[in-house]
């Protein structure tokens, strides 16, 4: 089960206690960056309490960065640095086994990590998607945790802590979350589209939080007359990536099944009038 410490007073001393139970290798960072603050240190190579105590009496512990595999425990980090592939919500499931929570899930500045314990001698190299802004860390890599300062300025902070930290297939929720950006990808839907200043007018009316009435009804307009998608797949094109802040599934229905109606009457109307 997870260690019960109370972090709540955000004291860096709390949390390298609360990491060091968990079986992870704490090391220091200097404030407002993402480098260690040390000569030098391999990557491969656990820490001890001794070298805790050292650093702490020589006030490196300015920031917290963990060590990921082997030495931490196994500890594996999947890192989601453009979060509008991804909703938190699909996010959160990947942390939930049998009813228990398995991981953790950490607001960093641009996304979220997600944190597992994998299980042993099953590692994989390290792995990187730019497309998506992916990544996995399992060996000789770092992952600055909270309570530390991002550079420009915003907290490392827990969204969720697990009630059971139990080895995990990582390889799996890894695949999960990769199949989801590939199927979720805008550009997959919108790969037809020749001229990228269309793509950019549709995605920037999904993600304009005060997108007006009419441009809603274009964007329909054009996913079904120019591309042909029908109403379940404009509907799950929106809700991939939209930023409404009026946003709800059943008035978006009713949006998308009016214009729909309305193109196919105009269209019926047209073809009426050329058998004329």
């Amino acid at each position: 089960m997870e260690q019960q410490i109370n972090l709540s007073n955000q004291s860096i001393n709390d949390y390298i206690t609360y990491y060091t139970k968990l079986g992870f290798s704490v090391l220091p960072t200097k404030y407002k960056t993402k480098r260690i603050n040390l000569p030098t240190w391999n990557l491969s190579d656990p820490v001890s309490a001794a070298d805790i105590q050292q650093w702490k009496k020589e006030k490196r512990f300015e920031g917290i960065a963990l060590l990921v595999g082997e030495p931490s425990n196994n500890l594996t980090v999947i890192d989601i640095d453009k979060p509008d592939y991804i909703p938190l919500q699909f996010l959160k499931e990947q942390l939930t086994l049998d009813e228990n929570t398995i991981g953790f899930l950490v607001k960093t500045h641009r996304g979220y990590q997600l944190w597992f314990k994998d299980k042993e001698g099953e590692y994989w190299d390290n792995k990187s998607i730019h497309d998506y802004g992916i990544e996995y860390y399992s060996k000789k890599h770092i992952v600055i945790a909270p309570p530390s300062i991002h550079p420009k300025g915003s907290t490392y902070q827990f969204l969720i802590k697990p009630t059971w930290f139990k080895p995990t297939n990582v390889h799996n929720l890894w695949n999960n979350i990769y199949l989801y950006c590939m199927e979720h990808d805008p550009d997959e839907v919108l790969k037809p589209i020749m001229n990228p200043l269309i793509k950019q007018k549709i995605m920037n009316h999904l993600q304009n939080p005060d997108c007006e009435h009419n441009n809603r009804l274009w964007i329909v307009g054009f996913l079904h007359n120019v591309l042909h998608l029908d109403k379940k797949q404009i509907l799950e094109f929106i809700h991939s990536f939209t930023k409404w802040d009026d946003y709800k599934p059943e008035k978006t229905s009713t949006l998308v099944t009016n214009q729909l109606r309305y193109i196919d009457r105009k269209v019926g109307e047209k073809g009426g009038s050329d058998g004329v």
